[in-house]
């Protein structure tokens, strides 16, 4: 799961603006602070993402869910971004009360026009998916539309964060909830959110296959991925 720091692209129409150093809750560092913003964004990759001290609780959550939600302080946001990514990998049962609220969050900083933000919970909205697998099935329809118009993004390092959540989507949640989103999406009219939406398909297929031979309903679901594909 570990992907390279890229560079950091600034929103549209804004002037580049950049971060970095510590201050996050639990004392590790964070990708950003607000005393210093001249050093560049640094991307946490999975295993460099560390433990918080004390362990993290619903009030912790509460408090990353608020910062979630600091418009006006992108920053911020970024920081609290990594800090769901933290608690995902190391007490993922924390966070199970309020998942569907902080997926809707990280949902709306996918699709912001900051790269730094997008890029950010992209990756966040993959490790989500691969933490908590088919508990992430309610969280399919509002999510796989953000991850597929991102996927499309004409910023290279957008799109390939997309794609990287994609296969984290197609791997961990359920096939019946992943399949008709990407039916929808495999009439749109954007050719290239048709075609990530193929090959998100033949993922899914690849998936159905690899498990051997076909109840009646994984038969179904290829059959309707070959129809879609054709």
């Amino acid at each position: 799961h570990a992907r390279a720091p890229l560079p950091l692209g600034p929103a549209v129409g804004e002037v580049p603006e950049v971060a970095s150093g510590p201050a996050s809750p639990g004392g590790s560092p964070t990708s950003m602070s607000r005393r210093n913003r001249d050093e560049g964004v640094h991307y946490l990759t999975l295993d460099e993402l560390l433990q918080f001290t004390p362990p993290p609780d619903e009030r912790l959550v509460g408090d990353i869910i608020r910062r979630l939600g600091c418009a006006d302080d992108w920053a911020e946001q970024f920081a609290a971004i990594d800090d769901v990514r933290r608690v995902a990998k190391f007490a993922p049962k924390v966070l199970v009360s309020q998942l569907r609220k902080t997926v809707s969050l990280i949902n709306s900083l996918a699709d912001s026009l900051r790269s730094a933000l997008a890029k950010n919970a992209l990756r966040c909205i993959g490790e989500l998916f691969a933490s908590y697998g088919k508990r992430m099935d309610p969280e399919v329809e509002p999510s796989l539309p953000v991850i597929l118009k991102r996927a499309t993004d004409t910023n290279s390092f957008i799109a390939g964060e997309a794609a990287c959540s994609l296969k984290e989507v197609c791997s961990a949640a359920s096939e019946a909830k992943i399949l008709p989103q990407l039916l929808r999406s495999v009439s749109h009219r954007q050719p290239r959110t048709r075609e990530k939406a193929v090959w998100c398909m033949a993922m899914l297929a690849q998936r159905i296959l690899a498990r051997g031979p076909c109840p009646s309903a994984g038969r179904e679901q290829l059959r309707s991925i070959v129809d879609a594909a054709a």
